[in-house]
């Protein structure tokens, strides 16, 4: 019998067996055996990197990443901000091989579908799509938006918001070939589009854009981005043009439908749900990895205590769920979620003067920067201001 089987191959999945298959005798099962070009996050930044460093996990991302170090941030035409950042361009399917890389050879690697669980306070059983069984002490639940396993498990979905937000992923290029800025974010200019804001930065020689928006997947403007990206974008954020004066798509675009949710009757006895298998962030926020690599070495605290003593009692995993660097972690991202939205479309005196304070706090933190010839973010020009 496994200590731990880890369900699912993403980001959880590969980070939590690369960590946990250091110390436990651990089983990944995973449908992919190679991970696919799904659209998630394509750059890892701020309280990820510490926690990367932390699990032994960021060298080999870093080095498989572009690093930037200055981003402009804009809007309505004009920049509001210039700072200096330490982010790492790099695509999500590249994260997770990455990662997949880091797992030590004594982890079993199982490619195949889990289909049923069968759950205990001393033993769990998983059934495999070929008809045989894996055991184990714990379940580490790591499957993403899915459904089956968890209502297997007897956990409920607790839909918070269908279609949250809309986020669009695609590779560009200028004419030239060249741009006015080493990576920039340009917020929506009016409340109506329904956009939170367009990044772009580099991931090799590759200009990668990532678009938020807060429309309904049928909405008639996302039929036309999908057809004619540059005048859509455009229509929405027309003070981009200053930034950008034309650009073409050079891939397929990406798009990533959200619902905001949480789970009900999750402390059962012998699993454990981590990531997006227990709480969704919005893309928007860029919390999606932070959440998940902060459930991850949450867990890594309790693995100890739980595996040295008998059982794998419901008592046992609520502790994790009542731990609080987890719970405050997941209370930053549901409030963040409803606070990016409400600021990119909620009508009303009161949100037009919160936005009117963070524009004009922006601006005068950029222009503080732009006397300030001390500052490294006024390294390099950029063309428009």
């Amino acid at each position: 019998m496994k200590d731990i089987v880890i369900i699912g191959g993403g980001m959880a999945g590969a980070a939590a067996a690369a960590v946990y298959g250091r110390s436990y005798d651990v089983t990944l099962i995973d449908p992919h055996e190679y991970y696919p070009p799904v659209f998630a996050a394509d750059k890892i930044a701020g309280d990820q990197l510490r926690i990367l460093m932390s699990l032994g996990l960021f060298d080999a991302l870093a080095a498989a990443s572009t690093p930037s170090t200055r981003v402009i941030n804009a809007q309505h035409g004009h920049i509001i901000e210039r700072k200096v950042i330490d982010e790492y361009g790099i695509r999500y399917q590249t994260q997770v091989e990455t990662v997949r890389a880091l797992i030590p050879t004594r982890v079993e690697r199982v490619v195949g579908h889990a289909t049923d669980l069968e759950l205990g306070e001393e033993k769990q059983r998983i059934r495999l799509s070929n008809g045989s069984d894996v055991e184990a002490r714990l379940i580490v639940l790591a499957t993403g938006f899915s459904d089956v396993l968890r209502a297997k498990a007897g956990i409920k979905r607790k839909l918070l918001k269908a279609n949250h937000s809309l986020s669009f992923g695609f590779d560009i290029a200028s004419p030239d070939g060249k741009y006015a800025f080493p990576s920039l974010t340009y917020y929506g200019d009016r409340i109506s589009d329904a956009v939170d804001y367009i990044n772009m930065f580099w991931i090799g020689d590759i200009m990668r854009a990532n678009l938020f928006v807060y429309r309904e997947p049928d909405d008639k403007w996302v039929r036309e981005f999908r057809t004619d990206p540059q005048a859509s974008v455009y229509g929405v954020m027309p003070g981009l043009r200053r930034f950008l004066p034309s650009f073409a798509v050079t891939g397929p675009i990406q798009v990533r439908t959200v619902d905001l949710y949480t789970v009900e009757d999750h402390i059962r006895p012998g699993i454990v749900l981590i990531g997006d298998a227990s709480q969704t962030p919005c893309p928007a926020l860029g919390m999606g990895l932070s959440h998940t690599l902060t459930d991850v070495a949450r867990l890594e605290t309790y693995l100890a205590g739980w595996l040295s003593t008998p059982g794998m009692s419901a008592e046992k995993i609520g502790q994790f769920y009542a731990d609080p660097v987890k719970n405050n972690v997941d209370a930053i991202a549901m409030h963040g979620a409803h606070y990016r939205r409400a600021t990119s479309t909620q009508a009303g005196w009161r949100w037009d003067l919160h936005r009117g304070q963070v524009y004009w706090r922006r601006r005068l933190r950029g222009f503080v920067q732009r006397v300030n010839p001390f500052d490294p973010a006024n390294a390099a020009p950029v063309a428009a201001s």
